[in-house]
């Protein structure tokens, strides 16, 4: 089966593309899933609506069509799986506060980050509160030529008691390329020419305030509103995100907010 007779359509976002009328949990043809992988690979993001009855077993099956499945390191007594991450803004009922503290990938402090996510809506607030996604390659094609040789000599610690060091720009495992590492939230060290004879430290603080201006300035965003019964497939390596800051406000707000989330294990951590 083709790209050009997959069972679905795709309807443009400004990043990636929708899915309606289709039932993932439905699906168990290899050509399908296979077409299912393509349009993640090439496309970033994919966003299937109306996926509301997927069982928790139903959406680690999809999860693991792209590999294995990266087992949260701490989870909510309420997660429905205990390699689903379950995310609220009730602490009752999910892990709070959770995707909030800077744009990022997951897993930077994993020697090799996931290589996908999936997130999926369980119960939505009234203000449908936003995640937002940034394409790197996109983002590193508009910098200036100056700050993107800078930005080329860069490496980011994020957990030193591991002494995991990533390069903060590298070439996707599948794509080729150009991505970004980085978890603007869990810095805590910033190297310049890592591992040569002219390392130096580099301002953290520099680095985030650079990064994120880039970032919030440019036009490239995209603010996904969810509705009821989202899954969402995004390439992690691809894209970096941030929940919004209503995701965070109180139940007696804007009522209750469930996501669960999915990651799938990196196989090759970055390199130069």
């Amino acid at each position: 089966m083709e790209p050009d007779t997959r069972p679905y359509t795709l309807h443009p976002l400004k990043l990636g593309f929708e899915v309606t009328d289709f039932d993932l949990s439905k699906v168990k043809d290899p050509a399908v899933i296979k077409i299912i992988k393509n349009d993640v690979k090439e496309h970033s993001l994919l966003v299937f609506r109306n996926q509301g009855t997927l069982t928790p077993e139903e959406y680690l099956e999809i999860g693991a069509w792209f590999g294995d499945i990266e087992p949260p390191i701490l989870n909510h007594e309420k997660a429905p799986h205990k390699d689903i991450f379950r995310i609220s803004n009730d602490c009752s009922q999910g892990m709070t506060r959770a995707g909030f503290s800077g744009w990022h990938i997951d897993g930077t402090y994993h020697p090799a980050p996931p290589s996908h996510s999936l997130y999926r809506i369980v119960e939505l607030p009234t203000n449908r509160a936003a995640t937002s996604f940034i394409p790197f390659t996109a983002l590193l094609d508009s910098l200036p030529h100056e700050k993107r040789k800078v930005w080329d000599t860069l490496w980011t610690g994020t957990d030193d008691a591991k002494g995991i060091v990533h390069p903060l720009i590298y070439r996707h495992p599948e794509t080729g390329k150009p991505v970004m590492c980085v978890h603007l939230g869990l810095v805590d060290h910033v190297y310049q020419n890592y591992g040569t004879p002219q390392q130096k430290d580099f301002s953290t603080h520099e680095f985030i305030e650079d990064i994120y201006e880039a970032i919030v300035s440019s036009d490239l965003i995209y603010h996904h509103e969810y509705q009821t019964g989202d899954l969402i497939i995004s390439d992690n390596l691809a894209l970096g995100h941030i929940a919004s800051e209503e995701t965070q406000l109180p139940r007696s707000q804007i009522g209750l907010r469930i996501m669960d989330r999915i990651n799938v294990a990196g196989k090759k951590g970055p390199e130069k």
